[in-house]
């Protein structure tokens, strides 16, 4: 039997790598995953250490070769898709100056203010990339005069491969292609004098930016001169990946964070958009998600989560499937960390409201899978008003939550939505990454059609009797945070 032809495609996130093969026709083979540590040495801080990146992508590349069998001599290109907005500075010979400050780090809120202050526009929040490169620049100004470059994690990445330093359009912050965005990054980089020389030009996501050096091939037990591509960050890798690189397609992620996102032409009016190629942008509005799954399923499933492990999903699924539409009027607020502007504070904390003794353990879990498709339905009107996007009435749902049956038939009744789920849903963003390899070497033309050749193979369509239940529930759970967030704020 021959071996298949393959890209190696890596799915950097912010607690581990993950590293997969993908053939040429775009189908999972095989794949692995390596960890690293996240330091936060003070309140608001968060940093990681870069080489722990490459560290875990080699050990991730030998131990998904050595699992799959895979020839290392078929490998026909490398790619990564990466967290964005991190700080890495480099020095002269292109070593690292420190640890990574990286995109949930919120040291740098007087610095949002300012900059708020300046533009005349509520544009920043502290968690924001120009934000933290004002502040390093006002309070590390040895370190940064002393910076030959400030990179990203894919630059960083792309760098051990091929010995070059090169971004990609996605993870550009002080240059753009479009000359809204280049007006302003030019006023933020005058203010804050800040050097645009110290940052690493952009090229597209399916350019070939070198090839594997023997340094880095012997690391990851592969062979020098495969192609290296520039990749992207993780959110467009993730829109590709679910079938929904298309302009006016949207899909939703059900990962750690959640979001819904559309795909859409340029339009300059939102600072918060991702470039996924030189004419579309992607607007994505989020909420946390899956974090606040697995805090429940601990709390009210500890026990059966003990003895399952990663079957308390089919175990939690059969216990839901009796429970009405409604979970018995129960609503619950998914808020452990916070919730996110505008419509709720980071004062927020979860909850459970109009619980009794006729409701149970299920009833609440039920409740909170609800809570997240009631906040998908309200960013998605969010979505609609920044994009132009109205039509919703088809959704692909990627992330480890899409595999849950159960929550993506209540996420088709609560938007009133076709949702479609591809056949690899957790494996999106290196599926999605891959075909930036695929199109750099040939394989596919476009984005389109690679958002085309993607499988869907799961349809959940909406209950109209389960759909006005919920528009009636929607209304209320729309009034808990209101009525709550003076106690909120005298309590957090």
């Amino acid at each position: 039997m021959l071996q298949p032809e393959y890209i190696i495609a890596y799915d950097h996130g912010t607690g581990a790598i993950k590293v997969a093969l993908v053939d040429l026709e775009g189908n999972l083979i095989d794949y692995a995953v390596e960890s690293y540590p996240l330091y936060a040495p003070q309140a608001l801080l968060a940093e990681q250490n870069p080489e722990n990146y490459w560290e875990a992508a080699c050990r991730g590349t030998r131990k998904v070769l050595n699992r799959s069998g895979a020839d290392p001599r078929k490998a026909r290109g490398i790619v990564f898709d990466t967290i964005w907005k991190s700080l890495i500075l480099l020095d002269t010979d292109i070593r690292l100056m420190g640890r990574s400050i990286i995109w949930m780090d919120a040291r740098a809120d007087k610095e949002a203010r300012e900059l708020n202050r300046h533009f005349r526009r509520n544009l920043f929040q502290a968690s924001d990339y120009w934000p933290k490169l004002l502040w390093l620049r006002r309070n590390m100004p040895n370190m940064y005069d002393r910076a030959y470059k400030i990179v990203g994690v894919n630059t960083y990445l792309g760098f051990k491969a091929t010995g070059n330093l090169c971004n990609n359009l996605t993870d550009s912050f002080v240059s753009s292609p479009h000359e809204d965005f280049k007006a302003l990054y030019d006023e933020f980089l005058s203010y804050g004098d800040i050097s645009k020389d110290k940052f690493v030009d952009w090229v597209d996501c399916s350019s070939q930016i070198g090839v594997l050096q023997q340094n880095a091939a012997e690391m990851m037990n592969l062979v020098p001169g495969i192609p290296v591509f520039a990749g992207s960050c993780d959110i467009p890798a993730i829109a590709i990946g679910s079938g929904s690189a298309a302009p006016g397609k949207v899909h939703a992620y059900f990962g750690t964070s959640g979001w819904i996102c559309a795909m859409h032409k340029h339009t300059g009016k939102d600072l918060y958009v991702i470039p996924i190629d030189r004419s579309h942008d992607l607007t994505l509005k989020g909420t946390i998600c899956c974090l606040a799954l697995n805090w429940t399923i601990q709390q009210l499933y500890r026990k059966e989560q003990e003895e399952l492990g990663d079957q308390i999903f089919s175990h939690i699924e059969q216990e839901l499937k009796d429970i009405p539409f409604g979970s018995g009027n129960v609503l619950a607020m998914p808020f452990l960390f916070g919730g996110r502007k505008p419509d709720f504070s980071s004062k927020a904390r979860a909850g459970f409201f109009n619980i009794s003794s006729q409701h149970d353990r299920r009833h609440m879990l039920n409740a909170l899978l609800e809570s997240i498709c009631y906040i998908m339905r309200m960013n998605a009107k969010l979505l609609a008003e920044s994009t132009g996007i109205t039509s919703f009435d088809t959704i692909n749902a990627v992330g480890g939550g899409a595999c849950i049956s159960h929550w993506m038939q209540i996420l088709s009744n609560v938007m009133n939505a076709r949702v479609q789920v591809p056949a690899q849903p957790r494996h999106a963003g290196t599926i999605g990454v891959a075909y930036h390899a695929l199109i750099g070497l040939g394989y596919f033309d476009s984005l389109a059609q690679a958002s085309e050749n993607i499988h869907l193979e799961h349809t959940y369509l909406p209950d109209p009797s389960a759909h006005s239940r919920y528009l009636e529930l929607f209304e209320q759970f729309q009034r808990i945070y209101p009525a709550m967030k003076e106690l909120y704020f005298a309590l957090n």
